[in-house]
């Protein structure tokens, strides 16, 4: 596939680009996403139906978690491919992160404590915390960096663009909002009149598939927004079109 033609975008040109890349390759983005999906319901159903309820609770997040970290870290390995002008696959997408996998598990970890923190001195710092280290999983990903190089490369890439990142992040909060009210909320409510087995598996499918439809779509973004912060502070499309220029056969000479 020819090499991805890379230019500053305003925001609107982000989001656009975000759903459009979303739309075209769906299948590749909600099946990396739905991998994590999995594996809580099979065990939720399971444990539901065998009264395993707080060590089986404890034993889901663990496995959620872990499998999430692997699935955001395949998601922006895919994010991108498909932007620099590759082809890729669900299993490709996974297999190309395999070693990246705890490293990101272990930058969620330490995201969530510090944004946790944060919320809890008054919401503000928190709001701060996940802006300035929006684009830390795509540089430790797409650079391979360790996680405190990952952070520093975040906190120096975002500066002077941190009001897109924040506007990215709340339009992406209510898509997650809307998800919720038409999927979870009303298996929720299904559960609380019927609390039954039937039920609980009806909660479950609604929560795997808001999931999976709109668990990748914040993460498309800011795969996006680190490439366009890239293009404007470092000048990557050029670099991309030179190193393009660079492995492009040698023209033949015609007799």
């Amino acid at each position: 596939m020819p090499v991805a033609e890379l230019r500053p975008l305003s925001i609107g040109e982000l989001l656009d680009k975000t759903f459009s890349l979303y739309r075209s390759h769906f299948l590749l983005f909600v099946g990396i996403m739905a991998v994590p999906g999995i594996i809580p319901l099979a065990l939720g159903i399971l444990f539901e139906m065998i009264r395993f309820d707080l060590v089986g609770s404890f034993i889901i997040f663990l496995a959620h978690t872990v499998v999430y970290a692997m699935a955001l870290a395949a998601t922006v390995s895919a994010v991108s491919e498909v932007y620099l002008g590759h082809n890729t696959t669900i299993l490709g997408a996974y297999a190309k992160v395999r070693g990246r996998a705890l490293r990101t598990l272990w930058m969620l970890a330490v995201l969530g404590l510090a944004i946790g923190v944060g919320f809890l001195l008054f919401i503000v710092p928190g709001v701060l915390v996940a802006i300035w280290y929006a684009v830390a999983i795509p540089a430790a990903i797409v650079e391979n960096l360790k996680t405190g190089a990952a952070f520093r490369r975040s906190e120096s890439l975002t500066k002077g663009r941190r009001g897109s990142i924040f506007l990215v992040f709340v339009l992406f909060f209510v898509l997650n909002y809307g998800a919720l009210a038409l999927f979870d909320f009303p298996a929720a409510l299904l559960y609380d009149v019927w609390p039954s087995v039937t039920s609980y598996v009806i909660q479950k499918l609604a929560t795997f598939v808001s999931g999976a439809l709109v668990g990748p779509l914040l993460t498309v973004g800011l795969s996006l927004m680190y490439y366009d912060l890239r293009v404007r502070k470092e000048g990557f499309d050029l670099q991309l079109m030179l190193s393009s220029l660079d492995s492009a056969p040698p023209a033949v000479s015609p007799l």
